[in-house]
């Protein structure tokens, strides 16, 4: 990874525009990505004027929204070193044709883990410190833009059953929240000490929804509704709040996203998630007439139109 990571920056060319996707393990980062390419792939069927081709470099991003509409979920990003796939899109008019190609990077969950810093469990342990974590650190932070991963069944949320709820992961500390403002914090500490260029876009992406919308709905946090919206994030991710506030939390989008997982439901009344046999994790639930998976399908529409608006100028 040293030598890929040294010829990234040993060139001079100027690079176009990036936006990462940043989150900890198993927040769904890789799970949007190929939503975001299905959604492309549908868009470019519905719109005569859009069109989209995705280069997939290092990355077989392309893989995943193959496997999303047979109902599976892709497999972890492994650590180590960077994904990268050239998406371009283009907007045909006319005035005239506007095409931005957006390299989206992915990074395993355990290496975006290393901008949270010495603290991860504890705010006196300190981690190790990784081969290559500044390169690393830098890509991340040289970027234009960023999509914050945000799993809504991730805070302790009162009367969700324990099994509608994931854990973070048992390298970091168990509140989500802090975790997140801490990867936010660390690039905002790198822009301010660096001429690294300036965030021109962040979106936060609440992933996971369809796990326990009945219950934040019931509590008046329906994710769809701005002001439930704004009512969950305040509650249960505070400090991340803050701290978008600081960059200008007028400026910021929310994204709900899912993709919907199988439930049964069982004699006594009680619901779980349904699995595959051969240990392939959980069910999707599909269109079997569209033969797509049932996803948050307008939000993945609402982010590519906000890389529109955000970053053709």
């Amino acid at each position: 990874m040293a030598q890929v990571l040294k010829d990234i920056f040993s060139t001079q060319i100027p690079r176009p525009k990036r936006v990462v996707i940043v989150g900890t393990r198993g927040s769904a980062k890789t799970t949007f990505l190929g939503s975001l390419a299905l959604a492309c792939d549908l868009l470019s069927q519905r719109e005569k004027g859009f069109k989209h081709f995705i280069d997939e470099r290092t990355s077989g991003i392309c893989q995943v929204p193959s496997d999303l509409c047979a109902g599976f979920f892709p497999e972890p990003t492994p650590p180590g070193l960077i994904y990268e796939a050239d998406m371009y899109l283009t907007w045909q008019s006319l005035f005239g044709e506007k095409t931005i190609c957006l390299p989206f990077c992915e990074t395993s969950g355990e290496d975006i883990e290393n901008l949270i810093g010495p603290y991860k469990q504890s705010q006196y342990h300190q981690a190790i410190d990784y081969q290559d974590a500044q390169n690393l650190t830098r890509y991340i932070c040289d970027s234009n833009g960023y999509i914050l991963v945000a799993p809504v069944n991730r805070p302790h949320v009162p009367g969700v059953p324990k099994e509608f709820l994931d854990e973070e992961p048992t390298s970091l500390r168990w509140d989500p929240d802090v975790n997140l403002r801490r990867i936010l914090g660390a690039i905002y500490h790198y822009k301010k000490q660096t001429r690294s260029p300036p965030i021109e876009g962040i979106a936060v992406l609440l992933t996971k929804y369809d796990t326990i919308d009945t219950y934040l709905k019931s509590q008046g946090m329906d994710l769809y509704d701005p002001i439930g919206a704004r009512i969950f994030l305040q509650t249960y991710f505070r400090q991340t709040t803050g701290l978008l506030k600081y960059y200008g939390l007028e400026k910021v989008k929310f994204f709900p996203f899912h993709v919907q997982v199988e439930k049964i439901k069982h004699p006594d009344g009680t619901i779980s998630f349904n699995k595959w046999s051969e240990g392939r994790g959980y069910k999707i639930t599909l269109d079997e007439k569209r033969n797509i998976p049932k996803f948050a399908e307008q939000s993945c529409y609402d982010v590519i139109n906000w890389i529109k608006e955000t970053f053709i100028k």
